[in-house]
C-alpha cells in the first residue's frame, strides 16, 4: 500500500525532512521552522557543556590536592534524617509547625519557647541514634585526602574510618587544635558541631541548630574557617550536597569563591550536587564555578575505577567481605544495615513500591511461601541460582528480599546490587573465591536480572567453572523479559526457576491477618472493605479478585497508586507490545473475552512475530491486561481510565504512547 504524502510530494511521516525540503525551496515559513530549531538545539547543546559528567571530574581529582566537603543531605544514603524528617520530629514533640519556617527558624522558636535547649538536643540526638555509615561512604578512608569539612553533625565519617582502623582527627572548634594530632591522620573539621558536644553540656562548643547558634557560627571557630582558607587555596574543593536551594551549601560557595578571587585564582571548585537543578547551576557557572549532578554512589564508583586505593595493613575488624572488595560498595545494599538502620514506610508500599528490609523486620508484609522453598533450596549446594519471574504487581521483589532477610538471620552475608549500576561480575568472582576459602556464605539479589543479563551469565560462568557454591544468585525478572534473551548454560545448570503469580490459599489468610492486628496496615484498608466479615473478606479476594496480588491489593486497598505498577510495567514494553496492551486493556475491560488469535486477527500481527520469544511476552500481556477487567469490573479504575498518568511516565520514557 502508498504511503500517504503531504503537499511536498514527501511521506506525510516525515515532517522534519519536509521541513528541509521547503527550507531548501525558499519556503520562509520552512526556513523560520529550520533556524528556530538549530537555534534552540544550539541553545541546549551550550546548557548541556555547562555541567560536567562525574567522569570529567573524577579524571582531575587527585586526593592529596582535593579537599572534600561534605554538605546536607550527604548522609542521607546512611538513614540519617534529612532536613524534613527532623522539622516534622521537632513538630510532634514540641507542637510548633514547621510550616513556612526552616530549621533553624522553628529550632529557635522552640528554644524561645521552652527555655529547655538540653531536651531539644537530646531530641535531636535521637534522630541520629543507631545510624552507620554503609555504601559508597565506607570507600572515604580508602584515599589520601588533603582535609574534610563537613556541616553535618553525625559521625558517620569517623565511623567509616574507625572501620577501616584509619587514623582520623575530628575538630569541631577551636579548644580542639590543642590536642596532639596523629601525623598520619585525616583532618575532619566540623563547621556546625558535632552531636557529642554542645553548650547544653557544659562544653564550650554549640551544635550550630538554630538561627540563634548561626549568630555565634564563628565564636571559637576562627580556626577552623581559617584552615579552611588556608586549604582550598591553590586546591580543588569539591563541595557534596543534596541542593544549590540548601543556603548552607550556598554560603560555603560563596566564601570558598571570595577565597580564591582574593588569592588571585589557583584554586578550582567544583559542586557536586543530587538533586538537578540547571537554573541554579547556571547561576553559579557564570560565577566561575563548576557544577556536577549525581548521586554520592555514583562519585565513589567511578572514584574506585579511576584512582587506585591506599592498600589496608590489615584485615577490617568488620569482618564484612565486602570491605575487601571497595569497588562493591557503591553499587551494593548492605541487607544488614538495611533491616537495622532504615526506618519502614508503609505509604512507599501503600504506593506501590516493594517493601523494604526495614519494611519486613517491622513486619509490615506477610510471608510468602516461595521464599521459603528459595531458602530451603539454599541449603543444598547443587542449586546456587535462584530464578524468581512473573508479572509486575505481584510481589517478586519483596519475596525475594524476605529470602534476603531470613538468610542475613542465620549469619549469612547478604546483597542486594543496586539497579542504577553495572553488575561487576569479576569483582563478585573474586568476593565469591574468598567466600569459598574462608567457609562463609553469601547471596546476592539481582533485580531486573534481564537488564544486566550479560554479566549475569559471566558471573554464572564464573561460579560454575570454579564450583563454588558458596555465593548464591537470585535472579528477579518478569516472565516476558527473561525468556526471549539468551541465558548461559550455567544459568540453567546451577539455576531453578520460580513463578510468582497468584496469592495461595495460605497466602490470602496471612494477607488478611496483616491487614487486621497491624495498625500502620489497619489505617489504611479501604472503609467498604473493612466492614465485611473475615469469611466475605477471604470470600472476595479468592474468588472476585481470583486470587491475584495486585487486584487484591487494590480491593483491599483502593489506593489509585498502585496503579503505578502497571504503568511501570507499559512504560518499559516496546512500543508494538504497547499498543497490544491498550488494546487488549481496552477490550476487557469493555467486557469482551480476549485470546491470542483474536489479537493477532485484529492488530494484523505478522504470524513470523508471534513465535519464540514474542509469544511468551505476547502471552504475559495478555495475562496481566486480563487483571485490569477484573479491576474494572469491581468497580476500581482500570488502565484504560488511568491514561491521563500515562503522561507522567512518557517524561520517564520517551518512547511510551498514552492511551486515547
Amino acid at each position: 500500500m502508498r504511503e500517504p504524502r503531504g503537499s511536498s510530494g514527501l511521506p506525510s511521516a516525515a515532517p522534519n525532512l519536509r521541513a528541509l525540503v521547503e527550507c531548501a525551496l525558499g519556503s520562509t515559513r520552512g526556513l523560520a521552522t529550520f533556524n528556530e530549531r538549530a537555534n534552540n538545539l544550539k541553545t541546549h547543546q551550550q546548557r548541556e557543556r555547562m555541567t560536567i559528567s562525574v567522569g570529567e571530574l573524577v579524571r582531575d581529582i587527585k586526593p592529596n590536592r582535593t579537599v572534600l566537603f561534605f554538605g546536607s543531605g550527604s548522609s542521607i544514603p546512611s538513614h540519617a534524617p534529612s532536613v524534613s524528617e527532623l522539622q516534622k520530629h521537632f513538630e510532634a514533640v514540641f507542637h510548633v509547625s514547621a510550616s513556612g519556617y526552616t530549621l533553624a527558624e522553628q529550632t529557635a522558636i522552640i528554644e524561645h519557647r521552652t527555655r529547655d535547649r538540653p531536651r531539644l538536643i537530646h531530641e535531636l540526638r535521637s534522630k541520629f541514634k543507631g545510624i552507620a555509615p554503609t555504601g559508597a561512604l565506607l570507600n572515604l578512608p580508602l584515599y589520601e585526602w588533603k582535609s574534610i569539612f563537613t556541616t553535618n553533625y553525625d559521625t558517620l565519617i569517623e565511623d567509616s574510618y574507625k572501620r577501616r582502623s584509619s587514623p582520623i582527627y575530628a575538630c569541631s572548634s577551636n579548644f580542639d587544635f590543642g590536642i596532639k594530632e596523629d601525623p598520619r591522620a585525616v583532618q575532619l573539621f566540623k563547621l556546625h558541631g558535632t552531636l557529642e558536644k554542645d553548650v547544653c553540656d557544659g562544653d564550650r562548643s554549640r551544635i550550630i541548630l538554630t538561627s540563634n547558634d548561626y549568630d555565634l557560627a564563628h565564636e571559637f571557630r576562627e580556626q577552623l574557617f581559617d584552615r579552611f582558607r588556608a586549604d582550598i587555596a591553590g586546591c580543588h574543593l569539591v563541595i557534596i550536597g543534596h541542593s544549590l536551594a540548601d543556603p548552607d551549601i550556598k554560603a560555603v560557595i560563596d566564601r570558598a569563591l571570595s577565597i580564591i578571587s582574593k588569592a588571585g585564582g589557583g584554586g578550582r571548585i567544583t559542586a557536586f550536587i543530587f538533586t538537578k537543578d540547571e537554573g541554579r547551576a547556571t547561576l553559579f557557572e557564570t560565577r566561575g564555578l563548576s557544577v556536577c549532578f549525581g548521586g554520592i554512589d555514583d562519585f565513589f564508583a567511578a572514584l574506585t575505577r579511576l584512582i587506585v586505593p591506599v592498600p589496608a595493613t590489615s584485615m577490617p575488624a568488620s569482618g564484612d567481605p565486602l570491605d575487601l572488595h571497595p569497588e562493591l560498595r557503591p553499587t551494593t545494599l548492605d541487607v544488614a544495615h538495611e533491616r537495622t538502620s532504615a526506618s519502614s514506610n508503609v505509604a512507599a508500599m501503600f504506593n506501590g513500591w516493594p517493601a523494604s528490609y526495614a519494611d519486613i523486620a517491622a513486619g509490615l508484609t506477610f510471608s510468602r511461601n516461595v521464599a521459603s522453598e528459595i531458602v530451603e533450596q539454599f541449603k543444598t549446594d547443587d542449586k546456587s541460582v535462584a530464578i524468581l519471574l512473573g508479572p509486575s504487581g505481584v510481589g517478586k521483589t519483596t519475596a525475594a528480599r524476605q529470602v534476603l532477610s531470613g538468610l542475613v538471620a542465620t549469619g549469612v552475608f547478604c546483597w542486594e546490587h543496586k539497579e542504577d549500576h553495572t553488575v561487576q561480575s569479576d569483582a563478585w568472582r573474586k568476593l565469591a573465591a574468598y567466600l569459598k576459602a574462608s567457609s562463609v556464605k553469601g547471596c546476592l539479589l539481582i533485580d531486573d536480572a534481564h537488564v544486566e543479563l550479560s554479566e549475569v551469565n559471566d558471573l554464572a560462568d564464573y561460579l560454575a567453572s570454579d564450583k563454588n557454591t558458596w555465593l548464591k544468585l537470585i535472579l528477579v525478572s518478569s516472565t516476558s523479559q527473561w525468556y526471549p534473551r539468551i541465558k548461559t548454560s550455567s544459568i540453567h545448570k546451577l539455576g531453578k526457576e520460580y513463578f510468582l503469580n497468584r496469592v495461595r490459599s495460605v497466602e490470602i489468610d496471612r494477607l488478611l491477618n496483616l491487614a487486621e492486628n497491624v495498625p500502620a496496615v489497619r489505617a489504611l484498608v479501604e472503609g467498604n472493605f473493612a466492614g465485611f466479615s473475615r469469611a466475605e473478606r477471604r470470600q472476595r479476594l479468592t474468588q472476585r479478585c481470583e486470587a491475584d496480588m495486585f487486584v487484591c491489593l487494590k480491593n483491599i486497598f483502593s489506593s489509585d497508586k498502585l496503579d503505578d505498577i502497571i504503568l511501570r510495567e507499559y512504560a518499559g514494553l516496546p512500543v508494538p507490545l504497547q499498543e497490544i496492551y491498550k488494546v487488549v486493556a481496552a477490550m476487557e475491560a469493555a467486557g469482551v473475552r480476549v485470546h491470542r488469535q483474536l489479537i493477532i486477527r485484529m492488530l494484523g500481527v505478522p504470524p513470523m512475530q508471534t513465535g519464540g520469544g514474542y509469544r511468551t511476552s505476547f502471552t504475559n500481556r495478555l495475562w496481566t491486561s486480563g487483571r485490569v477487567f477484573m479491576l474494572g469490573r469491581e468497580g476500581t479504575r482500570s488502565l484504560w481510565a488511568s491514561s491521563r498518568n500515562i503522561s507522567t511516565i512518557r517524561k520517564t520514557n520517551a518512547s511510551i504512547c498514552s492511551a486515547e
